[in-house]
């Protein structure tokens, strides 16, 4: 006879699996996958447009922004909408879990915000070798992982690709 099987446990089901190329200054809906115009072309033209992230478009979660494009290698991802991410203290992960995410919320990893206000997303980042994924709560409240790649050099990136999933789940 055989021994029997045994049956991984199942996760929560996924509301969307994809991986999007976002602009530099745009915001990305990771629910519909929508991503914004360039947010700088509707920042009322004013001279100080360094907070035009938070004229991202109702249901966005983050934006690419660099708040000085002069100087484009400190770049970032700001959430919006309530949006949270939580960074992984030690050691990141290499695939997207559920459980993981959860644990990151509960303690393990670093919230943005209120611990930042914005994920810094230079090029030292990318250059540690330590690219893997962060945890997000989206906008409508369901838990996901993302990571970021950068198209080539990742200093003065004008996108950056974002590979992602969102549960039908919400932390619980």
């Amino acid at each position: 006879t055989l021994p029997p099987t045994i049956t991984p446990t199942q996760g929560p089901s996924e509301l969307v699996r994809a991986t999007v190329s976002l602009p530099r200054h745009a915001a990305l809906d990771l629910d519909t996958q929508a991503i914004s115009a360039p947010l700088s072309a509707i920042a009322d033209l004013k001279p100080d447009l360094s907070q035009y992230w938070k004229k991202a478009p109702t249901g966005a979660d983050f934006v690419f922004f660099a708040e000085n494009p002069t100087v484009p290698d400190w770049q970032f991802l700001y959430p919006v909408h309530n949006t949270r991410f939580s960074i992984p203290k030690t050691p990141i992960f290499t695939r997207p879990s559920y459980e993981d995410c959860v644990r990151m919320f509960g303690g393990l990893g670093y919230l943005i915000p209120p611990e930042n206000t914005a994920l810094p997303i230079n090029g030292y980042a990318f250059e540690s070798g330590e690219v893997g994924y962060y945890c997000i709560v989206t906008d409508t409240g369901n838990l996901g992982a993302f990571k970021l790649t950068p198209p080539g050099e990742p200093d003065g990136m004008r996108y950056v690709i974002i590979e992602y999933v969102i549960w039908d789940k919400k932390l619980p």
